[in-house]
């Protein structure tokens, strides 16, 4: 024995001790109150007896196992117990200790010396319920299994069963445990706990030898924004263990195990790789799984899913995928595009970026522009329910790129463009793309047509076809040729270049420029030597982290052409009238599509009859159109009614006679004196006359003012009638003016002005509106009526008597002819008696002291002067006396009564009765005043007349 030494500082002590014991040794006694006992093996039993040792204070109680080694197992420990001391003790036996079956044990004491007592046999039975617990893989929201079997292994007991499991959450994959109940015959339970793994079976894997469980999100989306702090953090790989929502642990118990990451992600867009490790370092066993992550600019949205770059979508033989990048589309393995020309490129500003084009780097397929850049930095996407695929990458450090094409329900592919702009600035962004197509050969040449209102193209070979259809509002200019890249089929050569979308086309298939555009016409086919396609969008303002798109949609491959029908075979109609036909259309592979009427000229003109949009596929449509006989000469026509789609595809034709009669005249311009009548003469009303046996109905019109107006005149042939509007002159030989070549017609009269007026207008500085408003000049146009503007250039018009001159000038807008016209201006004047009445009657009265005055009858006589000449004017009377029919004068005076003024007799000498200056003055008196008669009181009866004479004059 020895102490290995403990420290002792200067003048301290320590101190070793032991103790020796020799001679007999006395083991403890002991005793057992029970010999036979059964328990099962997850029970205790109690076990009784005594104890006692006669010379140790110190000893402990033992239970002695049976198996090999005679296993002790402490039950409980005697300490300072006097000498020969008895001691009763009560311990617990567990049945855990044994295997099942029967077992011989015995109870031994054992003192502080390791003297032993005699060991007190017992004889114990031990039962068991058991079983190995198995782990239990539950799928997320399924339900565990309530089967022993699938539950447990090594099964123990008598009849042992299954009484109950607990049910787990199966919301969320992770580990539980379980509560699993097992009973036997003796209706003896055991509860036990079960592993269980809830896992998801797209993101969980198993390693069954090594007891791992491994769940991770096998496609990872993480913006590149999260990614470069991460970088900067150097926390990447906790953030894709993050984002993989990774969860590992040992499937027996739960325990969660170490997870590391290894990847090749980098800062740009792309797809890459990770791989998951679980480690269980305890066992060094380790449990892995690779998935993929997409560095994206944010989440996938509305159905979209990540796939490879190999990723297709076909239908009925046609078929979109990626070819090195680029948009590929073919139907049965074949392309109407050349694999090595087509590019697009980006325009900034107005101009490529540098080093790029639309055009390709001779053939090799890696063009000048975006389409076979960063392939392998690109990330691709599906969107199964709309049959898209989707190519996403990062250009020229600043711009995101979206390629999406999208397979139509009519075959067609949709190709569209999105970018991004990255940068801190606005940009202006264009797009122009340029494709080689196939050009057929000098057998079989390409027909190449514009369709619909220039919507697109359509080129056809040797019964194949292919329609390109640029998006009108984000890529609004297109052109085809044999050099159609770098702008060079467009009127300007450069961004802002307008193509075939007008209606025209600029330059020849080598890119010179035609010096007259040549027009094209809409579903007519236009001779191309070589065909190329370019399409483009000079580019539109995209603030920071904005986007812009640009579309467009091609057809290939069997293109079915709408089903017509006409009801009608044929029809007759004069050239001014129209007629309905109707029929019905319909297509099996379009919703777009209109009804046209294809005529039989030299250039197969065709006329729209009937659009259609949206309408579903095979539905039959009802059309009704009407053929304007104008767009035919007279006689017979056979014409077509077809239906053409929204990709130039033509209907079978189908005929229709048309006979075209002709009644018609071209009026001519009359001019008829005022009060005279207009001719009836067919060759003298109309310049030309259309029709067969075409005679004049009887006409008539209202020649009494001077000026335009229209006369319906009435042709016939027997069969119709036709009216024509004949514009028509009235003039005054005097006043009337005519500028046959320009047809202005002039109308200014001589006219008379009073000399009072003149002088009014001429202190108002307002004689040129005077002269207007007297002269009332007009002016026409003589075929149509339309008024002419008026300009007064001279007058001479003063304010005193004479004669003077005005001119008047009509200039007709628009063609600068003008008609000058002089007109005389008399100025004079008079002063006379505007109205006075002939009779001035009193009334019948009773003569009497009190009647001094004979009324008037007429309350409301009165005296009226024009006094044109402007000077000051005075009225006399005089009257001679009043007689009857025998002569007898009458006793009375003729009075003038005033207010405040005495009477004025009316003798045989003129009195002044009223002066002034007024240009139209009225002399009238109340009925009390005025003349007057006051009649001597002495008069006799009588009627009584006599005669009153007035005179007007402008003397002093």
């Amino acid at each position: 024995m020895k102490n290995p030494g403990v420290m002792v500082q200067p003048n301290e002590s320590t101190t070793f001790k032991q103790i020796v014991k020799l001679g007999r040794m006395v083991p403890p006694a002991v005793t057992l109150d029970q010999k036979n006992m059964e328990m099962y093996k997850n029970e205790s039993i109690d076990i009784t007896g005594t104890i006692f040792d006669s010379n140790n204070h110190n000893y402990r109680l033992y239970l002695e196992m049976d198996d090999l080694d005679k296993t002790l197992i402490p039950l409980k420990d005697f300490a300072n117990m006097p000498y020969q001391e008895m001691q009763n003790y009560q311990v617990t036996i567990e049945g855990k200790h044994f295997k099942k079956g029967d077992h011989i044990v015995s109870i031994v004491g054992i003192d502080e010396y390791g003297t032993r007592s005699v060991a007190q046999k017992l004889s114990l039975t031990i039962k068991e319920i058991s079983g190995t617990p198995l782990l239990q893989k539950v799928k997320i929201g399924d339900t565990i299994q309530a089967d022993i079997t699938k539950l447990f292994t090594n099964i123990v007991g008598n009849e042992t069963k299954l009484k109950s499991v607990s049910q787990i959450d199966s919301t969320t994959v992770g580990f539980q445990w379980a509560e699993a109940v097992l009973i036997d015959a003796d209706l003896k339970e055991e509860s036990f706990k079960i592993p269980v793994a809830v896992y998801d079976a797209e993101t969980t894997t198993f390693n069954d030898i090594d007891h791992l469980v491994l769940d991770v999100k096998n496609d990872l989306e993480i913006t590149m924004s999260e990614v470069s702090v991460a970088v900067q953090e150097n926390r990447l790989n906790e953030l894709i263990l993050q984002k993989s929502e990774a969860k590992a642990w040992q499937a027996e118990n739960g325990e969660a195990v170490t997870m590391e990451v290894a990847h090749n992600v980098k800062l740009q867009f792309g797809k890459y790789e990770a791989t998951i490790r679980a480690i269980r370092k305890d066992a060094n066993k380790v449990h892995t799984k690779k998935i993929s992550l997409f560095i994206i600019d944010g989440p996938l949205k509305d159905g979209w899913e990540f796939v490879s770059a190999d990723e297709t979508v076909s239908k009925g033989g046609y078929k979109i995928e990626w070819d090195q990048g680029s948009w590929w589309y073919t139907f049965n393995g074949n392309s109407w595009i050349y694999r090595n020309y087509l590019e697009t490129s980006l325009i900034i500003n107005g101009v490529f970026p540098a080093g790029t084009s639309d055009g390709m780097a001779g053939y090799n397929p890696v063009g000048q522009g975006f389409l076979r850049k960063k392939q392998t930095e690109s990330i691709y996407s599906i969107q199964r329910e709309t049959n898209s695929l989707r190519r996403t990458f990062q250009y020229l450090d600043r711009y995101k790129i979206d390629i999406t094409q999208r397979l139509l329900e009519n075959n067609g592919v949709e190709i569209t463009y999105q970018v991004t702009n990255f940068g801190l600035d606005t940009q202006k962004i264009g797009l122009s793309q340029f494709s080689a197509t196939f050009f057929g050969s000098a057998s079989y040449p390409v027909v190449v047509t514009p369709i619909n209102n220039f919507k697109g193209i359509n080129l056809t070979y040797n019964g194949s076809s292919m329609v390109v259809i640029p998006d009108p509002e984000t890529i609004p200019n297109w052109a085809a040729g044999q050099l159609a890249d770098k702008f060079q089929q467009y009127n300007v050569q450069n961004a802002n270049g307008v193509g075939w979308e007008t209606g025209k086309r600029y330059r020849n298939d080598g890119g010179g420029l035609l010096s007259t555009p040549t027009v094209l016409k809409e579903n007519q086919p236009v001779k191309v030597s070589n065909t190329s396609i370019s399409m483009k969008n000079q580019g539109v303002d995209i603030a920071s982290n904005e986007s812009t798109s640009f579309k467009q949609i091609w057809k290939y491959g069997v293109l079915a052409p709408p089903k017509v029908t006409l009801n009608q075979t044929k029809a007759s109609m004069y050239r001014d009238q129209k007629v309905e036909i109707d029929g019905t259309i319909s297509d099996e592979d379009n919703m777009d599509y209109r009804v046209y009427l294809e005529l039989d000229d030299k250039d197969k003109t065709l006329v729209p009859l009937a659009d259609y949009t949206n309408i579903p596929y095979n539905e039959v449509q009802t059309y009704q159109g009407t053929i304007d006989g104008k767009l035919f000469s007279p006689g017979i026509h056979t014409v077509s009614v077809i239906g053409i789609d929204e990709y130039g595809t033509r209907s079978e034709a189908q005929k229709i006679e048309l006979t075209i009669t002709e009644l018609d005249a071209t009026p001519d311009i009359q001019k008829v004196k005022l009060g005279e009548a207009l001719s009836n003469d067919l060759n003298i009303l109309f310049k030309e006359v259309k029709g067969t046996d075409v005679t004049l109905k009887p006409l008539s019109m209202d020649s009494s003012v001077v000026g335009f107006q229209w006369v319906e005149a009435t042709l016939t042939d027997g069969k119709r009638d036709v009216i024509k509007k004949i514009p028509v002159n009235v003039y005054n030989a005097e006043s009337t003016l005519f500028n046959e070549k320009d047809t202005i017609a002039l109308d200014a009269k001589d006219t008379f002005f009073d000399l009072v007026d003149v002088r009014k207008n001429s202190e108002e500085g307002t004689l040129d509106e005077l002269v207007r408003q007297k002269v009332e000049p007009k002016a026409w146009d003589m075929a149509d009526g339309t008024t002419i503007p008026i300009e007064l250039i001279t007058n001479e018009i003063e304010p005193a008597f004479g004669i003077y001159s005005a001119t008047f000038k009509a200039t007709k807008e628009g063609s600068g002819g003008i008609l000058q016209k002089n007109s005389q201006l008399s100025v004079g004047g008079e002063l006379k008696f505007k109205e006075l009445p002939k009779n001035l009657d009193y009334k019948t009265t009773k003569l009497s002291q009190k009647t001094p005055y004979v009324e008037r009858i007429q309350a409301d006589w009165k005296i009226e002067i024009e006094n044109t000449i402007g000077s000051n004017w005075s009225l006399f009377a005089s009257a001679v006396s009043f007689e009857d029919q025998a002569k007898q004068k009458l006793r009375s005076a003729l009075i003038l009564k005033q207010n405040q003024i005495p009477d004025l007799v009316i003798s045989e000498i003129s009195q002044k009765i009223a002066t002034g200056s007024e240009t139209y003055p009225m002399i009238q008196w109340t009925e009390t005043a005025g003349l007057l008669l006051k009649v001597s009181p002495d008069a006799k009866v009588g009627n009584y007349r006599g005669e009153i004479t007035w005179l007007l004059s402008d003397a002093p």
